[in-house]
């Protein structure tokens, strides 16, 4: 006879054999979790058209009926319907310092520089130098 292998193994010793396609990594959990009976699937289709509907209307109102150009909140309004992104970027430094003077911003600038500085060690284990620092 031929020297092929017949394919027959005693019992106990069959050769470990790869999963079924589609059912192990990123496909196989989305098909376990999401697609597993038809209410999961239904829900699945239902909850991605109602995050379709926010994205879609958020994209809109954030982006393209946006006015980024404007003198102030009513000049907005009459332009567009959507953000006001004019808004936004006169008054950043408000955002970022509050109500803080103009002239003593260095302070919090101060503050932040020294914070990073501080935590660069943390952050970083190959810095050079760490091992001089006190801890």
């Amino acid at each position: 006879m031929s020297d092929q292998t017949s394919g027959h193994y005693p019992p106990g010793q069959y050769p470990d054999l790869p999963p079924p396609p589609g059912t192990t990594g990123a496909l196989g959990w989305i098909r376990n979790n999401f697609f597993s009976s038809i209410t999961n699937t239904i829900l699945t289709i239902l909850f991605a058209y109602l995050v379709y509907l926010l994205v879609a209307g958020a994209g809109d109102w954030m982006v393209l009926s946006a006015v980024f150009d404007a003198d102030s909140r009513t000049a907005c309004r009459a332009i567009d319907d959507g953000a006001c992104w004019a808004v936004i970027t006169r008054r950043i430094g408000q955002f970022a310092y509050g109500f803080y003077p103009d002239a003593e911003r260095w302070r919090p600038n101060l503050a932040f520089l020294l914070l990073f500085v501080a935590a660069a060690p943390l952050l970083y284990p190959d810095l050079p130098g760490r091992k001089y620092l006190l801890w």
